[in-house]
């Protein structure tokens, strides 16, 4: 925690140091730099501290009404018209439609294409993103929507599989059953068709890749289960989070076994899956700067108590959605020795990439450091929607070039891209805070709650440090606040037992 500045919401507040070793008289008020009013020993209030973060539910209060809605302008209609549907039927909103939408998409394209941002730079129909919330933010509804038409293509294709399996047996018997010199071909067993997992780990990723080239689309409920499954059979020292950070770029992937060596020339990967705010920064275990989590779009969920959406839900917006999606899964399926389709951009629409390109550099010259990794792939992501949007329209029926985008599909990918780069700051924010600093932020907004101040019994008779707090506790938490500059600490000259603490303006 630095002694000067504290994570609030989306910035950091530098805050100068208003107390002076003798105190400031005003009035009957004297203001007391933290050395007059501390009874807490300077080297016991650190583990005074950690005892209070220990009995304390350091959840994150997340600030997040200054995040703009999302630009559902620059979105296909279709896709516009989906979005509003299925956020009324699962009664969340089109942010978090949005936030599964896209890696649905991207994960049906696969990689049948990729997009030529510039000339030798591609990138490929890849999507992660990360829904951040705590439960009650409708995030299973929304997900069920938007992911229903996979849901039902993979039970279609479960159910040929088995029919074919059948067809399979019976053709095996009659082979077998058939003289040597007559039996021809051995039949060859049939392939399942799997698009979609919810749980996996990077060798069982191989083997669905080596038989599904499209790539695969992960779904997991908590990406803790996923992040915190690598390396778990080696003892934490394996290379799955390495090979994870270049599967996002489509890297060739290879994996030694002892029963053979698998070889994936372009494992497309794209994932959704939620996470509370509290355990955030386990995506980066001890400060991890690895790029995992840059490589992520985020979104912050807030819960939104409504009343009841009354109504009938317009069906034609889901079929549409259904009908796109299908199209997708059947037309983009390839095959090991498939030639991936290259998109382009036209002229117009090149320029206007560069364009927009300079212009994010130029806001990037004055991110922190922390921020900059997060603003790279933030380019990167613009060129991956417009493919993803391009795509879209073309399969959903629009009379355009399905190999060359145009403005349109980089205003959208920009677009998105720069609304998702707010909340992945927002995020990355949060995750450089610490325990303590949780607590201070606590205390913090309780006291915003009551008006800027208040006097140390106050905060004692609140529950904002938890119950059965000592006097001593409370105490140590106060004074670190301001050591921090955030409060100052205020006695009566009439009665200096009372100790009141006001925020710093």
């Amino acid at each position: 925690m630095s002694a000067s500045s504290f994570t609030t919401d989306t910035q950091t507040e530098t805050i100068g140091n208003s107390s002076t070793l003798a105190g400031e008289r005003q009035g009957n008020i004297v203001h007391l730099p933290v050395e007059r009013t501390s009874y807490v020993h300077e080297a016991t209030r650190q583990s005074v501290i950690d005892k209070v973060i220990r009995k304390l539910d350091t959840d994150v209060e997340i600030n997040s009404d200054k995040l703009p809605n999302p630009p559902l302008g620059v979105l296909p209609p279709m896709l516009q018209d989906f979005c509003r549907t299925a956020a009324f039927s699962a009664e969340s909103n089109e942010a978090m439609v949005l936030a599964f939408l896209l890696p649905a998409l991207a994960g049906a394209i696969g990689s049948s294409y990729q997009i030529e941002v510039k000339p030798g730079h591609r990138e490929p129909s890849v999507i992660w993103t990360a829904i951040i919330g705590e439960t009650g933010t409708s995030k299973s509804p929304t997900k069920n929507v938007v992911f229903e038409p996979i849901e039902a293509w993979t039970r279609q294709k479960a159910k040929e599989f088995r029919a074919a399996k059948s067809k399979h047996q019976e053709d095996l018997e009659r082979w077998t059953r058939t003289p040597r010199e007559e039996r021809g071909e051995k039949p060859e067993p049939p392939i399942l068709e799997q698009f979609k997992v919810n749980n996996t780990t990077i060798e069982a990723l191989a083997e669905l890749w080596e038989k599904n080239p499209r790539g695969v689309l992960l779904l997991a409920d908590e990406l803790l289960s996923f992040v915190g499954g690598m390396n778990q059979y080696k003892g934490g020292h394996g290379s799955d989070r390495q090979a994870a950070l270049e599967l996002w770029n489509c890297q060739p992937l290879t994996i030694a076994r002892k029963s053979g060596t698998i070889s994936i020339p372009r494992p497309a990967l794209s994932l959704t899956g939620g996470i509370q705010p509290g355990v955030l920064h386990e995506l980066a275990p001890k400060n991890r700067a690895d790029g995992f989590i840059e490589r992520f779009l985020m979104l912050f969920a807030k819960p939104e108590i409504k009343d009841v959406r009354r109504g009938a839900v317009d069906p034609a917006p889901l079929e549409e959605w259904s009908k796109l999606l299908h199209r997708l899964l059947d037309t983009c399926a390839i095959g090991p020795d498939t030639e991936i389709q290259t998109v382009r951009f036209d002229d117009r629409a090149q320029e206007l990439f560069y364009d927009q390109v300079d212009l994010h550099r130029k806001l990037m010259r004055s991110f922190p450091a922390k921020a900059v990794g997060i603003a790279r792939k933030i380019e990167a992501y613009a060129g991956r929607i417009a493919l993803v949007m391009h795509l879209a329209r073309y399969y959903s029926g629009e009379s355009v070039n399905p190999l060359l985008a145009d403005g349109r599909d980089v205003e959208a990918g920009w677009a998105l891209a720069r609304w998702f780069e707010r909340h992945a700051l927002l995020a990355r924010g949060l995750m450089s805070l610490s325990d303590e600093d949780l607590v201070l932020q606590k205390v913090i907004r309780w006291m915003t709650k009551q008006g800027g101040e208040a006097a140390l019994r106050d905060v004692m008779r609140s529950d904002v440090l938890g119950k059965h707090v000592s006097r001593i506790e409370v105490q140590a938490v106060m004074e670190r606040l301001q050591e921090c500059g955030l409060v100052t600490a205020e006695v009566n000259a009439a009665d200096r037992r009372v100790i009141v603490y006001r925020l710093v303006a």
